[in-house]
């Protein structure tokens, strides 16, 4: 999954960048895939959402509820700033990763990445920057696809995107 960059290009954050998100990837590469925001990277809602960010990945508000894609995208739905059509296609983005990926699937060892973060499959929004494996070592769990010294592998084939 490509993930927007926290500066700006052209003038626009890459979150809210149409050329970059709409024009290019999705039209130009034909990516069909998830677009998601680096920590932090995500500036607004409307913006975002009609450059066609998908997922909006932390931000500095602690309380979820005020994530630009939570309340604030609901918000922008319901008073007609956002269309449904929009908030359609970000679904089916999911989705289509999630069935391609099998994570639908109770037999696929990718069911259990939707276990993240610990055991408890509880996550505290409060913990700030505690994620990743920083998360697992302040709880002192072992995590389930240890992949070396805090850094994480994730290859996805360009084929399932197209």
């Amino acid at each position: 999954m490509p993930i927007s960059a926290c500066n700006k290009f052209r003038g626009d954050w890459c979150s809210e960048n149409e050329y970059l998100d709409r024009e290019i990837l999705r039209k130009e590469l034909g990516f069909k895939g998830v677009l998601i925001t680096d920590w932090s990277a995500a500036h607004s809602t409307v913006k975002a959402a009609l450059a066609g960010l998908d997922l909006e990945m932390g931000t500095d508000k602690k309380d979820y509820n005020e994530w630009y894609f939570a309340d604030p995208l609901i918000n922008a739905v319901e008073t007609g700033k956002v269309p449904v059509s929009v908030l359609d296609e970000k679904v089916a983005n999911v989705l289509r990763v999630r069935i391609k990926t099998k994570t639908f699937d109770e037999q696929s060892p990718a069911h259990a990445l939707g276990n993240f973060p610990g055991r408890n499959l509880k996550v505290n929004y409060e913990e700030d920057i505690l994620v990743g494996y920083r998360w697992f070592d302040t709880k002192k769990i072992v995590p389930l696809f240890p992949l070396g010294h805090g850094l994480s592998i994730l290859v996805l084939s360009w084929v399932y995107f197209r």
